[in-house]
């Protein structure tokens, strides 16, 4: 089955979505405690959450919660993909506590930058070397944002933007929030928070997984272990909304219980790491 690691399309993003369901599975029936998906989009959430029997964090909602502060001020989106995107962000919008609240999606980059995936031109990795072209580009356009549309917090608009996340806050007045260091905060939350059962609906898991979609841009990360019990997040991403490489997920300590500090960090990391990941 061929799974594209970009979701340029409605057509796309339906497989796009079966490589992360079958990703969230593999996770759960290896026994990991919940799932995060570290994507905007979300891609398979709503099925993975009817598949597996744990918690399911999605980047795209729980930033749409907390931009929106539980349904409660208005915010706008600020992302780097282009217009043609935008569908994605209909429906997390449409889907997602909060939503309505958004008063708008900005696109910055156009149609063309698509043309870029895969180069070392791309805005993926110019994010990722920190480019202070493209930072101070972001963020003046996140403050116009936020003064033309009068609100008081924007949401970054895809996890690739993670890397500069922090430094487009350091240069706005107005409330950034991050989607991947937003969602870990809430995913580990989640973890903290007491469990029933949790060995039973892993044995039920594994026992109803069907494995053979799993392509190799779509993986399952055994990202940490936090809290009471070993507890273990996996975080599922495609290569290409993903704002770093699988093989640089490490583990935390069973002693760690908070999500990274994003205004001491240039990129998500774990407290008290150690090379302790496994890919699923």
């Amino acid at each position: 089955m061929r799974v594209p690691g970009f979701a340029r399309n409605p057509y796309d993003r339906f497989f796009v979505a079966l490589g992360h369901i079958d990703a969230a599975e593999r996770a759960v029936a290896d026994g990991c405690d919940a799932i995060f998906i570290d994507t905007f989009a979300d891609y398979g959430m709503a099925e993975i959450r009817a598949a597996v029997p744990v918690p399911v964090i999605g980047a795209g909602e729980s930033g749409i919660v907390a931009a929106s502060a539980n349904g409660t001020r208005d915010f706008s989106i600020v992302t780097v993909w282009p217009l043609s995107m935008n569908y994605l962000y209909k429906e997390r919008l449409d889907n997602s506590p909060g939503g309505n609240r958004c008063l708008r999606v900005e696109h910055v980059l156009p149609e063309t930058e698509l043309q870029k995936a895969g180069t070392d031109g791309f805005i993926k990795n110019r994010m990722e070397r920190h480019e202070s072209a493209v930072i101070d580009l972001l963020a003046a356009r996140v403050q116009q944002v936020a003064d033309e549309s009068g609100v008081g917090t924007i949401l970054l608009g895809c996890t690739c933007m993670a890397p500069v996340g922090p430094a487009i806050q350091e240069r706005v007045d107005v409330e950034v929030i991050e989607g991947t260091r937003n969602g870990l905060a809430v995913a580990f939350a989640t973890l903290a928070a007491p469990r029933h059962g949790a060995a039973d609906r892993r044995r039920v898991a594994r026992a109803r997984h069907r494995s053979g979609v799993t392509p190799r841009r779509v993986r399952a990360v055994r990202l940490a272990r936090v809290g009471r019990g070993d507890r273990r997040l996996a975080r599922v991403a495609s290569a290409a909304s993903s704002h770093t490489g699988f093989a640089s997920c490490t583990s935390a300590s069973a002693s760690s219980a908070v999500a990274p500090n994003a205004e001491q960090e240039s990129r998500p990391r774990m407290s008290a790491m150690k090379p302790a990941f496994s890919l699923l």
